[in-house]
């Protein structure tokens, strides 16, 4: 457990800075991994595969670069991939440290097919999800995810990734629902959002669906990779949405 909250102050550093923050990212990744294989944690398989992402698209990366000149569209996928790895790190470290996180959030990654069978929370946690409805590698009905090179494996739908966090959170359910205001009509894209409130005894679920949104950060630049992740929505930030959330909690002691 000492790895994985070392691991994870680790990848939360160098998530200030996903480039240059390599350093703190890959080393976390690693700590986490060993940590979960150390305890025998029920969600290990989803951090191995985090660290594989991570580990292996800085091999590719330092391959791509020493090939090829400036950014490049593969040096763009690569770096998709690294992000993913650092995602899937981030819901994988949700699920062990429930009871020492105020909240947490996911964007762009759904969970495993039988995760809720395998990974039982301590507590509570506040929990944010965002997630593209046109998302080519996370389907939103559910399906196969490359995990790397040589393995797929079965994520459920975003449906069902919010089921989980409201059934371990005791929300409240139906949730309240609301469509935002369409702030950047050019791209192509809309934001509904559903809130499941917090019971005494529980805590809150947001969550952020975007119409026509793929495997992107919203209200981030454009990387010109649309073509293989799809669009990006500007009607939302994801960065100020989730600094927001995390303004409004506070770790119970």
């Amino acid at each position: 457990m000492v790895l994985v909250a070392l691991g994870s102050a680790a990848i939360l550093i160098g998530g200030l800075d996903l480039f240059n923050g390599t350093y703190f990212i890959v080393p976390g990744s690693g700590m986490i991994a060993l940590g979960a294989y150390l305890g025998q944690t029920p969600g290990r398989r989803f951090v191995y595969c985090a660290f594989l992402l991570i580990a292996g698209s800085q091999v590719a990366i330092l391959g791509v670069s020493s090939l090829l000149d400036g950014v490049t569209g593969w040096w763009q996928v690569v770096l998709a991939l690294y992000m993913m790895g650092w995602l899937m790190d981030i819901v994988g470290v949700a699920c062990e440290l429930t009871a020492k996180l105020a909240a947490a959030a996911s964007v762009m990654v759904t969970l495993p097919v039988g995760w809720k069978d395998h990974e039982n929370p301590s507590s509570p946690l506040p929990f944010l999800i965002i997630q593209g409805v046109a998302d080519p590698f996370f389907p939103w009905q559910g399906g196969m995810v490359n995990e790397g090179p040589f393995r797929k494996s079965e994520y459920q739908s975003a449906e069902e990734t919010v089921v989980f966090w409201v059934n371990n959170n005791h929300a409240i359910s139906p949730p309240a629902k609301a469509n935002l205001p369409d702030t950047d009509p050019k791209d192509s894209t809309t934001v509904f959002q559903e809130v499941y409130s917090a019971n005494p005894e529980g805590a809150e679920v947001v969550f952020y669906g975007i119409n026509g949104g793929g495997h992107t950060w919203p209200g981030s630049a454009d990387t010109g990779l649309g073509f293989l992740v799809g669009l990006t929505s500007r009607d939302i930030s994801a960065t100020q949405v989730i600094w927001e959330f995390f303004k409004t909690h506070t770790r119970r002691s």
